[in-house]
């Protein structure tokens, strides 16, 4: 049987603001690695945690600034100069953000299909 490497990545920066969240752009992956390089920390909503977003307006001001934990499995505060990767995703936009202080500001991000070679052992 033949190895085909179907890791596409597709490298971005986008724009997201502190009073809603918005979707990554749309990739096909299976692994979205986010950096946050901003001045302020930023929250990340899995697809379920999206909806939350949207019917808590006030979460930027009350949320508890943890790393490293997915909040009631919602969402997760990325704090600043810090790194994320998320799996077990089909799509980047299965992924929001929305920034934990006022104004907008960027997030980079990279989706991929996995994030190292398969390697067979015999």
């Amino acid at each position: 049987m033949d190895f085909i490497n179907l890791n596409q990545c597709f490298s971005t920066t986008q724009s997201f603001g502190a009073l809603s969240a918005t979707q990554l752009s749309s990739y096909p992956c299976t692994e979205v690695y986010i950096y946050n390089h901003g001045a302020n920390d930023a929250f990340i909503f899995t697809q379920d945690g999206f909806n939350f977003a949207s019917t808590n307006p006030s979460l930027s001001t009350s949320a508890p600034s943890l790393s490293g934990l997915f909040l009631n499995g919602l969402y997760f505060r990325l704090q600043t100069l810090n790194d994320i990767t998320i799996r077990g995703l089909t799509n980047s936009n299965q992924i929001s953000a929305m920034m934990a202080g006022g104004g907008s500001q960027q997030l980079s991000y990279r989706a991929q299909f996995f994030s190292y070679n398969p390697l067979n052992t015999y």
